[in-house]
């Protein structure tokens, strides 16, 4: 028997099969390297969020303490009389229902943390152990003869797998008191 070969037989050469499979690699790579920027900045968003969250819920708590406050007879918190406020670094105390009442931040394993206590301090935690505060502070002006008495906190904080992503914010206060 004899086999004959066709020529006519149409198919692909190799340096078609290897251009072919380049340019597919090319574009895999591309669409890889997208996909990671996006996950990434993804991630970012999310921690970011986090501790926006955070930061969020202690000033909620915060407004809604700090805002019934009472005057100070100067007997406890170590409140001079006259007086809405005992503030130090990353500190306050303030009066609240005949009771004291302090934010401090305070570190915790390396994780500086804010915290809410009541007379005795506690581990009360309000922000969790992925956000960092880095900058805690209240500035106070409760001279109540020139009106209201006012507290404007401001907190940096970071993500702690992203330190080099902060976040800042600063409200004030009014306390509601009237003579």
């Amino acid at each position: 028997m004899i086999y004959q070969i066709k020529k006519n037989k149409k198919a692909f050469t190799l340096i078609e099969i290897l251009v072919s499979i380049s340019i597919v690699s090319f574009v895999i790579l591309a669409t890889t390297s997208i996909f990671r920027s996006t996950m990434n900045s993804q991630k970012k968003l999310v921690m970011d969020s986090a501790v926006l969250n955070d930061i969020n819920y202690f000033l909620k708590l915060a407004t809604d303490n700090i805002r019934n406050s009472e005057i100070s007879d100067g007997s406890i918190c170590g409140i001079a009389a006259d007086k809405f406020f005992d503030v130090q670094a990353n500190f306050i105390a303030f009066i609240k229902d005949g009771q004291c009442h302090y934010f401090e931040a305070i570190d915790d394993d390396g994780v500086m943390r804010l915290v809410m206590y009541t007379d005795s301090k506690g581990e009360n935690y309000i922000t969790s152990k992925k956000t960092n505060i880095t900058s805690f502070n209240f500035e106070v002006e409760d001279f109540i003869e020139f009106g209201q008495p006012l507290v404007t906190i401001s907190i940096k904080a970071t993500p702690v797998d992203e330190p080099e992503n902060d976040v800042q914010t600063q409200t004030s206060v009014s306390i509601d008191y009237y003579e």
